[in-house]
């Protein structure tokens, strides 16, 4: 049974515990800020091809991070982003191709683009889950995944428009609370999707293939 983006986003909020000013929400913050940070300092420092190169390991960390939290494994930990780091080339490559085939599809117009980027939309929490899948096998399983259910997260991001608007009217800085609370709830959908097809990921991210 496919539970509801108000259902997905209350569970979200419990594993950021449920208190916007919590420590775990605050961290979560944190965490998020941390990793654009970085991204920016390093697209600064080398004209943007840096982008490319550190997008993917610290996209892989975060989603890390969040994936855990989803699962109800551990509270947030900063340096817990940087695990993507880990294995940088492998993690690099994943980002890299999934920018380009994002791109590329965009060129084919807007729509093809933004349908490419919700098939893709899962690729980070594959790797989270699956460490030895190349940036091959995560594009591909998350397009499968997402078959039929890419409405379904363009509706949950959509669901956030409120929080996004009333945050920005506080010089925006509101609006930077509701990044973890996506974030979370994004995770929360992947494991729910996951459950829905008939999968249901060990505590130690293990690595048995997807269901068919």
């Amino acid at each position: 049974m496919k539970i509801s983006n108000s259902e997905i986003r209350a569970k979200a909020r419990e594993a950021l515990g449920g208190n916007i000013f919590g420590r775990t929400w605050i961290m979560s913050l944190v965490a998020v800020g941390v990793i654009t940070l970085v991204i920016n300092l390093a697209s600064q420092i080398s004209c943007g091809i840096g982008t490319f190169l550190v997008t993917g390991p610290l996209g892989v960390g975060l989603h890390i991070a969040f994936l855990k939290l989803a699962k109800g494994e551990k509270d947030m930990e900063i340096g817990s982003v940087f695990d993507g780091c880990h294995d940088f080339g492998s993690n690099m490559v994943l980002g890299v191709m999934y920018t380009v085939h994002v791109m590329l599809w965009s060129l084919l117009f807007i729509i093809p683009g933004i349908v490419k980027f919700y098939s893709y939309s899962l690729i980070y929490y594959i790797k989270a889950d699956h460490p030895e899948y190349g940036w091959r096998e995560c594009l591909d399983e998350s397009e499968k995944m997402m078959q039929g259910n890419k409405w379904r997260l363009f509706c949950l991001n959509f669901s956030f428009i409120g929080w996004i608007l009333v945050g920005s009217l506080i010089c925006g800085i509101g609006a930077l609370w509701v990044s973890p609370y996506m974030q979370a709830s994004t995770a929360v959908f992947y494991e729910e999707l996951k459950r829905e097809q008939g999968y249901y990921a060990e505590p130690d991210f293990a690595s048995e293939p997807f269901a068919e």
